[in-house]
């Protein structure tokens, strides 16, 4: 317990201890369970031990019957059903996990800094054009909020009518500085982008993007007004929230001239400069701000704490199929044991009629691999179900592809085929004359 405490608390995002004063509390629960357990084990054990009749010993057929042999392969398949339920469930997450990571979010999503100024910070202009003129920097521009927002509400919104005035559509509001969509990688696909030689652009313009454009109705909405401000041009739909979310109708305006709205600096640097960039980048705002820590973080920290939550949820159920893989392994094991040494004799006997190495570990493997077959189809509807319903969180989402339980089926059979062959081999190599004289 203490060795994975990290471990746990990292995955839990939450600091965990070991109370000194619950350690006997600890310690008695352990030895409880290993009681409590061992009791029960062994009183099942005895109770049936107990009522043995003494003919059906000397027969052998404690063990044969279809009911007592469709009991031991239902445990099996049960714990089968379990692990390929897990490995497919966790290789479905890891794959919503990647696609979250590297899905197109209509901006870039690497190569990109993003300073916190926090609020009213009088040295925007200043350093803003300190950050541009440092040669590993591509552009650099001012942002109310860091791309892409972390949280699932609305920064400020406000109502629009459409155009027929039936409705009115909530839109987010987003302030910026020139140069931001360029500096971000976003596309300006009708109208034009902020520019200074526009005077206008600092008071009345805005951009929308395409998701707005449609909720109001605009067919051809540059150079119209929509309540307050001059539509001067269209950007093309990006995620501003996580993929958790849908798209939202955006308005994006100009901030006041001197950045007291603005919180950050966005900057695009050259690829594998951050290490020598970020030091001349905090000695720059020490001149500027010595009051202020210099707090930052990078575009990919960004996303990837996003779906940090999704993640660790893949690293549990990955330990979780693992463990059930083990058990299963384990369970399987000490059942072909007891298989293989009460079908001793018949393997002897098949051997006496010709029967081949070969033939007799198919049997077993024919046996066993059905179970598993059996197993894999049945986690099928439950991984479905669940999963589903896991990814419909998502607005957009990665597809459920079959091969994760075409590789959950292959990884049991392998383990299973694997432990079956062990004992079934040894069987299949045995003596006949020993084999007939066995029990």
């Amino acid at each position: 317990m203490w060795l994975t405490l990290p471990l746990a608390g990292n995955l839990l995002h939450t600091q965990l201890h070991i109370m000194k004063s619950n350690i006997i509390v600890y310690i008695s629960s352990y030895v409880g369970l290993i009681i409590i357990i061992g009791i029960a084990s062994g009183f099942y054990t005895s109770s049936f031990l107990s009522r043995l009749k003494v003919l059906d010993i000397l027969n052998n057929s404690l063990h044969s019957g279809k009911r007592k042999h469709f009991f031991r392969s239902s445990l099996i398949v049960i714990q089968l059903i379990i692990f390929c339920s897990f490995m497919a469930g966790a290789l479905i997450i890891r794959s919503q996990y990647r696609f979250a990571i590297n899905k197109d979010l209509g901006y870039y999503n690497k190569c990109i800094l993003l300073i916190n100024l926090g609020r009213d910070f009088m040295g925007y202009s200043s350093y803003l054009n300190t950050v541009k003129s440092e040669p590993d920097v591509i552009m650099a521009s001012g942002t109310l909020e860091t791309f892409p927002i972390e949280g699932q509400h609305t920064f400020a919104f406000t109502m629009y009518p459409d155009q027929n005035n039936e409705k009115y559509v909530t839109m987010d509001l987003l302030a910026v500085d020139f140069n931001f969509f360029k500096t971000m990688g976003m596309s300006v696909i009708k109208g034009r982008d902020f520019s200074e030689e526009f005077g206008s652009d600092n008071y009345n313009s805005q951009i929308l993007n395409e998701t707005a454009v449609k909720q109001l109705g605009l067919t051809d909405p540059i150079g119209k007004k929509v309540p307050g401000n001059v539509v001067i041009g269209i950007v093309k739909d990006f995620n501003l929230f996580s993929l958790y979310s849908n798209i939202s109708p955006l308005s994006i305006g100009i901030s006041d001239p001197k950045g007291l709205t603005l919180e950050q600096i966005a900057v695009h640097y050259k690829t594998g400069t951050l290490n020598s960039l970020l030091p001349t980048l905090q000695l720059e705002w020490k001149k500027i701000a010595p009051n202020r820590p210099f707090k930052y973080k990078t575009i990919e920290g960004i996303i990837e704490n996003l779906y940090s939550s999704e993640k660790n949820l893949n690293t549990i159920v990955s330990i979780f199929a693992l463990l059930t893989l083990i058990i299963a392994a384990f369970g399987l094991f000490s059942l072909t044991l007891f298989l293989a040494r009460s079908r001793t004799k018949e393997a002897g006997i098949k051997k006496v009629f010709g029967s081949s190495e070969n033939a007799i570990i198919l049997s077993f493997l024919r046996e066993n691999f059905i179970l598993v077959s059996i197993a894999a189809l049945l986690s099928i509807p439950l991984v479905l179900h669940f999963m589903t319903q896991w990814l419909n969180k998502f607005a957009f989402k990665a597809d459920i592809n079959w091969w994760v339980f075409g590789l959950a089926y292959i990884t049991a059979a392998i383990v299973v085929m694997l432990t079956v062959f062990y004992h079934s081999y040894k069987v299949s190599r045995i003596n006949p004359v020993k084999a007939l004289r066995y029990e």
